[in-house]
């Protein structure tokens, strides 16, 4: 059976969007619980790609009652970002409960009901704070397109093909982040294993990337055009 905890708010949800509520409610003296399924709180902003950066500038970047701890006019990293809000809920002592996936949520009886492992969580509200693009996303079609269609993943901020081999792609490709190549910063993207690594040519024309490569048993180059 069961454990059940009962509590007038569950949020669902230890990001930022999920510990500034907590923030707010225990101001106001309120019974609440938050529910992160990571094992430490910002850890899923530790685990998106290394390059991650915050699209705003650190003064714009606190949440209440905490300014973020880097000068004003930085984009922090997606780590500094993570250490920030487990810092930020150790800091106002918010009962987060790491680990705890939420499996269903449902309503019973008037109450709000989160189901996690062998726990049972009820609250007359509940506050949904678990963010978006956590899981890619492979639309249907794709089940119909051509197996030998090369797909353009980006994949730890590094062009990798054939292995560990490195290509960087054309400067001219502003839309793509920066990351250090052989001493000098170049933008990248990643390409699949069994292309070969010198065959690759990357051009930015008119708005879009055009790359084009040979795959090891191909006799022809294929032509691939990212919008």
């Amino acid at each position: 059976m069961k454990q059940v905890e009962r509590f007038e708010t569950v949020i669902v949800g230890g990001g930022q969007a999920g510990l500034s509520v907590g923030y707010y409610l225990k101001k106001q003296g309120r019974s609440f619980v938050i529910l992160d399924a990571s094992e430490r709180i910002g850890d899923s902003w530790r685990k998106r790609w290394d390059s991650l950066r915050l699209y705003s500038p650190a003064f714009r970047d606190g949440l209440p009652g905490m300014p973020f701890p880097a000068p004003r006019t930085t984009y922090p990293t997606k780590d500094e970002m993570g250490d920030y809000l487990e810092a930020y809920s150790t800091r106002f002592e918010l009962p987060v409960r790491n680990g705890a996936e939420v499996e269903a949520l449902t309503k019973e009886n008037g109450r709000y009901v989160a189901s996690t492992g062998q726990r049972r969580f009820e609250g007359d509200n509940v506050v949904v704070a678990t963010g978006a693009f956590e899981r890619p996303y492979t639309p249907e079609f794709a089940a119909g397109l051509d197996p030998k269609r090369l797909d353009i993943s980006i994949q730890q901020n590094l062009l990798a093909v054939s292995g560990n081999r490195k290509v960087p792609v054309d400067e001219a490709a502003d839309y793509y982040r920066k990351e250090r190549f052989d001493g000098e910063f170049r933008r990248v993207i990643s390409l699949p294993d069994d292309v070969d690594p010198e065959r690759v040519e990357a051009k930015y024309r008119d708005g879009v990337l055009h790359i084009t490569v040979q795959r090891r048993e191909a006799a022809q180059p294929r032509q691939i055009q990212v919008n």
